[in-house]
């Protein structure tokens, strides 16, 4: 291989990588917007500035892409630190957090095939990877506990906008309710 074929090589690799984010960008604001079963992958090619074929090409099917917007939403981050720098690092996650991110899953759940979607992910990758974090007793337990106490914050918060971000004791009240979540201590445990 010459090194002008490998140039336009990385280039069409480039322009790939660049278009399936163009594409993942547009599939979450169309979702956000409008909720799985009103969009379709037209509206989200449109969106993105790209013809539809390419979706078909790069996610498969609506459903393949909403799963990959999904993930592409969850930051599992915190998970890389210290057990008191996970609090911090999981409550800095929710306030910056894109509310449209939010809104996507909200939107558009109660669809039979995104329902699937959503719990097949938090079964076979979100909770299991908190569980494995938090180790010990009732980890799994303690994973969904973490779940359900973060997207209620994230939804209060970032979806119903009351405020709570802003508000010190809520944030305090959140972290005291994490740290009590990750380290139960023998009383909790």
């Amino acid at each position: 291989m010459d090194s002008k074929t490998t140039v336009q090589a990385v280039k069409r690799k480039r322009g790939v990588a660049e278009t399936k984010v163009r594409i993942l960008a547009a599939a979450k604001k169309c979702f956000a917007q409008f909720g799985y079963a009103q969009v379709g992958v037209r509206e989200i090619a449109i969106e993105a500035g790209v013809n539809n074929s390419l979706i078909t090409r790069y996610f498969e099917s609506k459903a393949k892409l909403f799963e990959a917007a999904l993930l592409d939403c969850i930051d599992l981050s915190p998970l890389e630190s210290d057990p008191d720098a996970f609090v911090e690092n999981s409550l800095q996650s929710i306030l910056s957090q894109d509310p449209k991110e939010a809104e996507m899953n909200l939107r558009s759940a109660g669809d039979p095939e995104v329902d699937e979607i959503i719990t097949r992910i938090c079964n076979k990758h979100s909770l299991p990877r908190v569980a494995e974090y938090l180790d010990g007793p009732n980890a799994e337990e303690r994973a969904l506990n973490i779940m359900i106490l973060t997207c209620g914050y994230l939804v209060v918060t970032q979806i119903m906008k009351i405020g709570l971000g802003d508000n010190p004791y809520a944030r305090e009240w959140y972290r005291n309710v994490m740290r009590n979540i990750v380290d139960p201590g023998p009383a909790n445990g």
